[in-house]
């Protein structure tokens, strides 16, 4: 929010009734670059910070050599992989943070899709989401994730690589990146020609019917 002029209260109000009316928590996602009026109503709500992230950005070069690696095969996600490939998502994040393999449902229709599968052998290890968004000549890249067992051993270089290549083909002038500060996937991104553009916040705000009820202990409290 706040990336084009002055954020009023009933924009906030709009905001907010979108994400209650589903039973979930308001979300804002807060840009250094944000106008000055969305500070005091995020403050005046009682919202909190949820998380940092690290946002990444690349000029893309034409073209983006892409050679595949050796043992590993990378596979455009299908109608009939979408639920593999959420799966392997959620559980190559679960030991980060934990994800809902609902949190990826339709991405892989979206138009421009760079959703892919890694494969070693006859397994699936990995996976990655992303989207190009022609009209902007931006490729943005999402849920690189690796199952914990098969990292180390290049899949999410050989991710990042496709991807970028598939960017470059389609003429994409940039490509984005949001990651955890600090994170192997940043350094990841890092060594692939990525730098930090700015760090974003994710403000977040409760609604007092979603708080879990309190749990009774042996003294009551």
């Amino acid at each position: 929010m706040g990336l084009y002029g002055e954020v009023t209260s009933d924009d906030v109000d709009r905001v907010e009734q979108f994400f209650r009316s589903r039973g979930v928590s308001s979300t804002v996602v807060l840009s250094p670059l944000a106008d000055v009026s969305l500070l005091a109503p995020l403050g005046q709500r009682g919202y909190r910070i949820a998380e940092f992230n690290s946002v990444l950005i690349r000029r893309i070069g034409a073209p983006e050599p892409f050679t595949p690696c050796v043992g590993i095969a990378l596979d455009r996600v299908s109608a009939e992989t979408a639920a593999l490939w959420r799966r392997v998502i959620a559980r190559g994040f679960s030991d980060v943070v934990p994800v809902s393999e609902d949190v990826f449902e339709g991405f892989a229709s979206l138009p421009g899709s760079l959703d892919f599968l890694a494969r070693i052998g006859d397994t699936v290890v990995g996976g990655c989401g992303g989207r190009i968004i022609s009209e902007a000549r931006i490729a943005a890249l999402c849920g690189t994730a690796t199952l914990p067992e098969f990292r180390r051993r290049g899949v999410q270089s050989a991710l990042i690589a496709l991807r970028l290549h598939e960017a470059a083909l389609a003429g994409c002038e940039y490509a984005v990146v949001s990651t955890q500060p600090g994170s192997g996937s940043q350094r990841n991104m890092e060594r692939r020609g990525f730098r930090v553009a700015y760090t974003k916040v994710v403000m977040a705000r409760e609604w007092p019917e979603l708080a879990a009820p309190a749990q009774g202990g042996a003294n009551g409290h």
